[in-house]
Formats: structure tokens, C-alpha cells, sequence
């Protein structure tokens, strides 16, 4: 049952991984959990715990990075423009 549910995954990941990114990932995740989970059996408890930790910290890392370079260009606000002081230059 697992093999199946994999190659259906991987089907609609490869399906739609050139028009809809977003869409592929929704069959892509999966795919990767049932694979991990073929090759090292594990606890699902165990396994969404570690997953969802993963997730936080990612979510959390890109989130800091963006405030950081938002306020980085808020100091800078001539920094997109040309020595002249204007846009284009």
C-alpha cells in the first residue's frame, strides 16, 4: 500500500511540478515522509513531532531574515538609487 501511495505522489508531483509549485508540494511532502518512512520505519508520532519542529524553525529563520532585510533597506533608503539621488541613474 505504501509503494502505491508513492507512485501516485510522484505522479501528481511530476504532474504539476512545472505548472503549479505549490500544488506539487502538496504531493511532494508526502512522497518524502512515506519514502523516509520505507527506508527507516519510525514512530508517525515521532516523525510529525520532528517535522513540525523542522517547520517551525524554518518558518521562524525566513521570517527573522526578512525583518532583518527590510529594516536593513528602511536605513538605507538611497540605496536603490544611483549616485545622482535618482531612480534609474
Amino acid at each position: 500500500m505504501l509503494a502505491v501511495l508513492v507512485i501516485v505522489f510522484q505522479f501528481t508531483t511530476e504532474l504539476f511540478m512545472t505548472r503549479h509549485y505549490g500544488i506539487a508540494m502538496v504531493s511532494f511532502t508526502p512522497v518524502i515522509l512515506l519514502m523516509s518512512q520505507l527506508a527507516a520505519p519510525i514512530d508517525p508520532a515521532v516523525l510529525i513531532m520532528e517535522r513540525g519542529v523542522e517547520t517551525l524553525v524554518g518558518a521562524l529563520v525566513g521570517i527573522l531574515v526578512v525583518v532583518a532585510v527590510r529594516r536593513r533597506n528602511l536605513r538605507l533608503p538611497g540605496a536603490l538609487l544611483g549616485p545622482s539621488g535618482r531612480a534609474g541613474s
